[in-house]
């Protein structure tokens, strides 16, 4: 049993409700860290904010995980439907903003 862990950093989408739908559908459980960056430290070190998730079938793999406080539970989006070969929406998960 092993844990996948991807980076869903992106400036202009929020892929965190994509993994969320394609986690459920498939019965296996995730956790998401986000990891800031401040001015300073993007000045200094070139960091910038990341966002970490972790997959695995067994649950019980993520809870060393679970008891920081800097992890938690995908959460779903109103609106963001579950993205498969035939199907997926970035117009769902852009940010508009600046």
């Amino acid at each position: 049993m092993a844990c996948l862990p991807s980076t869903s950093t992106n400036r202009r989408l929020d892929l965190e409700p994509v993994f969320a739908n394609l986690v459920k559908e498939a019965g296996l459980f995730a956790l998401i860290c986000i990891d800031p960056a401040t001015p300073e430290e993007w000045s200094r070190t070139g960091k910038t904010t990341s966002w970490w998730i972790v997959i695995t079938r067994n649950g019980q793999r993520l809870n060393s995980l679970a008891q920081s406080n800097r992890w938690r539970p995908l959460e779903t989006q109103t609106g963001v439907g579950l993205w498969t070969d035939d199907y997926g929406s970035v117009f769902t998960v852009f940010h508009w903003g600046s």
